[in-house]
């Protein structure tokens, strides 16, 4: 979306300041560059206040992150566990990394 978006806008600044297709450096009017510049600031400006306004509306703490980790945490337990193992009582196999490796069979 991002791409997308930056894509899409630049592609309807160049357009709204009337910039020539195939310029050369040299060849552009100073007084088109300064209307670009002069829309493309703001724009620009207001694209990072709205990123930044999301940034203030995603809530977490330690807290929060540790719960997170937990529920990771018992779901990848979970996913290890067979329904044997669930009926005994057995813990889930782990393999030579831990809960992170595949489990392989010991000799």
């Amino acid at each position: 979306i991002v791409s997308g978006v930056g894509v899409f806008v630049s592609g309807v600044l160049l357009t709204f300041v009337a910039f020539p297709q195939g310029a050369k450096p040299n060849e552009v009017d100073p007084e088109l560059l300064r209307n670009l510049a002069l829309i493309y600031l703001p724009t620009i400006g207001g694209f990072y206040a709205v990123a930044i306004s999301c940034l203030f509306l995603y809530k977490i703490d330690k807290s929060v992150h540790e719960d997170n980790l937990r529920k990771l945490a018992q779901g990848a337990l979970d996913a290890r566990t067979t329904d044997a193992q669930i009926e005994t009582g057995a813990p889930a196999a782990t393999g030579p990394a831990g809960d992170l490796s595949p489990v392989v069979p010991r000799p």
